[in-house]
Order: structure tokens, then sequence, then C-alpha cells
């Protein structure tokens, strides 16, 4: 099954290793920044490290987790309903 995951671990790992860049660029209070998973959680948490809390961006961020989150677990709750998937071997 972890091979299987392997396109799904480099879709987490792209955004958090752009995270280590973005803050060299300059781009950390972009837009798009603020809407893309796992980068803005790290952008945000950099900024609150370096004591420069912005407020919308870390709303952003938890608001953006928490509708990935919600579509995730409705979708796997769908999955699991079916005894298709819950019975085959």
């Amino acid at each position: 099954s972890q091979a299987y995951l392997t396109g799904a671990s480099f879709l987490v790992i792209t955004p958090a290793v752009m995270s280590q860049f973005i803050g060299m660029t300059g781009a950390d209070g972009a837009g798009w920044v603020v809407w893309t998973p796992i980068l803005n959680s790290a952008v945000s948490l950099t900024g609150i490290l370096k004591g420069q809390t912005d407020m919308s961006m870390i709303g952003a961020s938890v608001a953006c987790t928490a509708l990935l989150g919600t579509v995730f677990w409705i979708a796997s709750l769908r999955l699991f309903s079916r005894e298709q998937i819950l019975n085959r071997s």
C-alpha cells in the first residue's frame, strides 16, 4: 500500500519543500500561497515564529485545512459505507 501512496506523498512533500524557498523570493504574502494546502500552514507557522503574526493568513490557513479535511472525510465515509469496499479480499 505504501507504493500506491507514493504519488500522494509527493503532493504533500512538494509544497512543504517550496515553503523553504518561498521566504527568499518574497512571495510569502501572495494570494496563491494562502490557498495552497500545507504551504499556507508552513508560511503561517514561519510568520508566528518570527513574531510577524498575520491573522488573515492564519484564518485562511485554518479554513483551507478544515475545508479539505471535511471533503476528504465525507469522501472516506462514502467509500467505506459501500459493502464492496469493506468485504473485498
